[in-house]
């Protein structure tokens, strides 16, 4: 295999850990404490003890969906040897100050935010390497959800490659159960 083909093979697992990443945050929970305009996705109302708790007026703040596509542009703009660093300051921090901008122009994060990024990122999803020499790539990532019952690992949810679903498999068995789009259904079907 040529070198073109081989950077070629690293490059389409690069953009598939990025989209993996992208498609995590997407699928965080929306701010339980507003209720959207059902005819306007972008407005929302909420109680005012939800201002004050925070000491925060932006209504950015306080939408969650906002929040998300911020950190998601600001980190596929990231090499992707440095998201899991900028990931970890932003959560610690509580802030990022988006490419292109100065300090007055920082995202201030919503602390139920920070703790949802947290915990999606502190290893609930377990990332293994492993060399695929023959299809010329050097690593290939392979994430999934441990399953257990009564403290027993009782299977596995993966996350098929190319986008294609999720599946469950039983430990020990090589296959899986029915193809699920989301995995909310998949864990659901358990």
């Amino acid at each position: 295999m040529d070198l073109i083909s081989k950077i070629d093979g690293i490059s389409e697992q690069v953009e598939y850990i990025k989209r993996y990443i992208t498609t995590r945050i997407e699928s965080l929970p929306d701010n339980p404490n507003i209720e959207r305009v059902k005819d306007a996705p972008n407005c929302f109302v909420m109680s005012i003890s939800q201002v004050i708790k925070h000491d925060n007026m932006s209504a950015q703040f306080h939408d969650f969906k906002h929040q998300y596509k911020n950190i998601i542009k600001y980190l596929e703009v990231q090499p992707l040897e440095k998201i899991i660093e900028r990931l970890t300051t932003m959560i610690q921090d509580g802030y990022f100050i988006p490419v292109g901008c100065t300090s007055q122009g920082r995202v201030t994060l919503h602390p139920k935010v920070r703790e949802d990024l947290s915990q999606l990122f502190k290893f609930n999803w377990e990332v293994k390497m492993r060399e695929t020499l023959s299809k010329g790539v050097t690593f290939k990532e392979i994430f999934y959800l441990k399953v257990y019952l009564d403290k027993k690992l009782i299977g596995k949810i993966k996350e098929l490659p190319n986008n294609r679903g999720y599946q469950y498999f039983p430990t020990g068995s090589k296959t899986g159960g029915e193809i699920f789009e989301r995995l909310r259904d998949c864990k659901r079907s358990l």
